[in-house]
C-alpha cells in the first residue's frame, strides 16, 4: 500500500509539476508549460494597445534561427489573419453500433470531427516586434498590426462585400425586368 501511494505522489509530482499557474489578464487561471515560466509576459497572453497582437513560434533546428523566425514570423501573420477572417469548414460524424442481446449487448461508439478552417487576408502593416526563445529551443515572435491598419483591412472586406452584393442585386433585378420585358412582349404579339 505505501509503494503506491509514493508512486502515486510521483506519478502526480511528475505530472503536475510540468506545468506552472499564473493568472491571464481576464482573472483567468493559465496552466504554464514548465518551459514557459520565464517567458515574457507577451508570450503567454499577446496583447498589443492600438491594435492586434499574436505570437507564432517555431523550434530551432538543424535550419537555423533564421528559418526558425521567418516560419515563427509566417505562423504568426497567419494567425493575424485568422482573427480579421476565418473560414471554418466541420463535419462531425457520429455511429453507434450495438451487438448481441439482453444482458450481453456491447456498444460500440466512434465519433470523428474533422475541421477545416481558411483565410484570405492581405494583411498589411503587420511587423514583427519581438522575439524570445524558450529553455527548450523553441523560438517565439510576437507580431502585431495596428488597429487602424486592422479596421481598414475590415472595411475594404465590408465594401467589396457590399460591392458584391450590390453588383448581385443589380443583376437580379435586369434579369428581372428581361423577364418582364419578355411577358410583355409575348402578352401583346401573342407568343
Amino acid at each position: 500500500m505505501k509503494k503506491i501511494i509514493i508512486s502515486l505522489s510521483l506519478v502526480s509530482l511528475i505530472a503536475f509539476g510540468c506545468t506552472n499557474s499564473a493568472i491571464n489578464g481576464n482573472n483567468q487561471k493559465v496552466y504554464v508549460h514548465q518551459a514557459l515560466k520565464d517567458a515574457p509576459n507577451w508570450v503567454r497572453a499577446p496583447n498589443f494597445e492600438g491594435g492586434i497582437a499574436t505570437i507564432g513560434s517555431q523550434k530551432i533546428g538543424a535550419a537555423g534561427i533564421n528559418f526558425a523566425r521567418e516560419n515563427a514570423i509566417a505562423f504568426a501573420r497567419n494567425s493575424l489573419a485568422n482573427s480579421i477572417e476565418t473560414k471554418v469548414k466541420n463535419i462531425i460524424n457520429n455511429s453507434t453500433k450495438s451487438m448481441g442481446m439482453a444482458k450481453d449487448v456491447k456498444v460500440d461508439r466512434l465519433s470523428t470531427h474533422v475541421s477545416k478552417q481558411s483565410s484570405s487576408q492581405l494583411i498589411k502593416g503587420s511587423r514583427h516586434v519581438d522575439t524570445w526563445i524558450s529553455t527548450t529551443g523553441e523560438l517565439y515572435v510576437l507580431v502585431v498590426v495596428g488597429l487602424d491598419k486592422s479596421k481598414k483591412t475590415i472595411r475594404q472586406n465590408t465594401l467589396s462585400s457590399f460591392k458584391n452584393d450590390n453588383a448581385m442585386w443589380q443583376q437580379f433585378q435586369a434579369r428581372e425586368a428581361f423577364k418582364e420585358l419578355d411577358e410583355q412582349i409575348d402578352k401583346e404579339f401573342g407568343n
